[in-house]
């Protein structure tokens, strides 16, 4: 994202592949950095991806869908894989010997205790 703001990225294949040089043309006006040089809403509206009849007559719903599947697949890897770090972590500190001497209790509680 941070490369994005900055106005470096790429159409990186195999993503990008089946998407049409008219419809990447097109985003690339509409991401441009400079507000002078960037699409205006009448200029987008009036591009030929757009009002014209460039786009490809490919199907891009398998790939696309594809795609979401294996990010969706990858997050949850991501997510069990936390979750079990977490629990893990967890379970180590539970086995962590608890003293209840006055060395571990706050300045606090030691002094209630005093009284």
């Amino acid at each position: 994202f941070q490369q994005i703001m900055k106005g470096n990225y790429e159409f990186d294949s195999p993503y990008w592949d089946a998407i049409s040089e008219s419809a990447k043309d097109f985003i690339q006006h509409l991401m441009c950095l400079d507000p002078k040089t960037r699409y205006t809403c009448k200029q987008a509206l009036q591009h030929p991806w757009i009002s014209g009849n460039t786009a490809l007559d490919k199907n891009i719903a398998e790939t696309v869908s594809t795609q979401l599947k294996k990010n969706f697949a990858r997050q949850k890897w991501r997510q069990a894989f936390n979750a079990k770090a977490v629990i893990r972590k967890m379970r180590l500190l539970a086995m962590q010997p608890h003293s209840q001497d006055s060395e571990d209790r706050p300045a606090e509680a030691q002094s209630a205790a005093e009284k």
